[in-house]
C-alpha cells in the first residue's frame, strides 16, 4: 500500500513572514511543521532579489536544518518567474534565464534535484489578441518553457507548470497538450486553487487526465471564480472526489497542503485540514 508524504507549500511561510521570508526564516518554522506531523516543505522564491540570500549561505542552511529534521524538501518554487511571462515585453524577451540558471545553481548547492515548479499567471495582452496573435505568443512560450526544461534537465532536475487565471494555457487539456509538445521532462503541479478557479470545471479528473505528468500539489480551494488558495472545504471543490480520484490514480508524489492564512492561525489551521486529508486518502484506498 502507497505511504504518501505529507507537505506545506510557501502558503506556510508567507502566511507567518509575508512576501519577503528569507533562508532564515524557512528554517525558523521547520520544527512547527515537523511538531505537525509533515514530511516535507516547499522552497520558493518570491522574488529574484532574494536570490543572493540563497546563493550567500542561505541554500546550504536550509539544506543542512531540513536534513537534521529529517523533512524532505518537495520542490524549489520559482514564482518570481510570473515576471518574466505576464506581458509581450518579457515573454519575447530572454530575461529570466539567468535568473532560473542561477536558481538551478542554488539547488546545486542544496544537493536537491527534483522539481523546479514555474509558475505563469494573467497574460496581460490576451483579450487583445487575435488567433494569430495568440499562435505567435504561444509559440514563444514554447521556445522559453523548453529552454528552462532543457537547463533544469542538465541540472538533474524536471519543471512542472503551475498555472494561474489567465495565463496563455487555460485548463487541463490544453496545459497536457502545451506540456507534451515541449517534451517528456515536463510535468504538472496541481494547484488545485488556480485550476478552479480558471473555470475548468473538471478540476477532481485531473490525476487521471495527467497521469504521471502530475508529479506535485498545492491542495487548496476557492469558489471557482476569486484565485484564492483556501482550506479545502473553505470554497467549492469537490474534495472526497478528488482526493478519491488522486489515490485511485496511482500519483506517487507529496500532498502538500497551500493555506492562506494568518500567522496566529497558520499551526492550528494546518494542523486541522492535515487530519481531514489524512481521514480521506485512509477512506479512499
Amino acid at each position: 500500500m502507497r505511504e504518501y508524504l505529507y507537505g506545506v507549500s510557501p502558503a506556510y511561510m508567507l502566511s507567518v513572514f509575508g512576501e519577503g521570508f528569507t533562508p532564515d526564516d524557512v528554517i525558523s518554522v521547520l520544527d512547527d511543521i515537523k511538531e505537525l506531523g509533515f514530511d516535507e516543505f516547499q522552497c520558493e522564491l518570491v522574488s529574484d532579489t532574494k536570490l543572493p540570500l540563497w546563493e550567500e549561505g542561505g541554500a546550504v542552511r536550509v539544506a543542512a536544518a531540513a536534513k537534521e529534521k529529517g523533512l524532505k524538501i518537495s520542490q524549489m518554487v520559482a514564482h518570481f518567474m510570473l515576471e518574466y511571462f505576464k506581458d509581450e515585453a518579457a515573454l519575447f524577451s530572454d530575461s529570466g534565464i539567468d535568473e532560473i540558471k542561477r536558481l538551478l545553481a542554488v539547488m546545486d548547492l542544496m544537493d536537491y534535484r527534483g522539481q523546479l515548479t514555474l509558475p505563469m499567471g494573467a497574460y496581460k495582452e490576451l483579450s487583445a489578441l487575435d488567433d494569430a496573435g495568440k499562435a505567435r505568443a504561444l509559440a514563444r512560450l514554447g521556445e522559453k518553457v523548453g529552454l528552462i526544461a532543457r537547463l533544469a534537465e542538465e541540472q538533474g532536475s524536471y519543471i512542472a507548470l503551475e498555472v494561474q487565471p489567465g495565463a496563455l494555457i487555460c485548463g487541463g487539456a490544453e496545459i497536457l497538450a502545451f506540456a507534451r509538445s515541449i517534451g517528456e521532462n515536463v510535468m504538472y503541479n496541481y494547484d488545485t486553487g488556480h485550476a478552479w478557479a480558471s473555470g475548468d470545471k473538471t478540476v477532481a479528473d485531473f490525476p487521471g487526465l495527467f497521469g504521471r505528468r502530475l508529479t506535485g500539489t498545492h491542495l487548496c480551494d476557492n469558489d471557482g471564480i476569486t484565485n484564492l488558495s483556501l482550506a479545502p472545504d473553505k470554497g467549492t471543490i469537490d474534495w472526497d472526489k478528488l482526493v478519491c480520484n488522486l489515490v485511485k490514480s496511482g500519483y506517487s508524489g507529496g500532498l502538500d497542503l497551500e493555506i492562506f492564512t494568518t500567522a496566529e492561525k497558520v499551526k492550528d489551521e494546518y494542523a486541522a485540514v492535515f487530519a481531514k486529508l489524512k481521514a480521506r486518502v485512509e477512506s479512499s484506498r
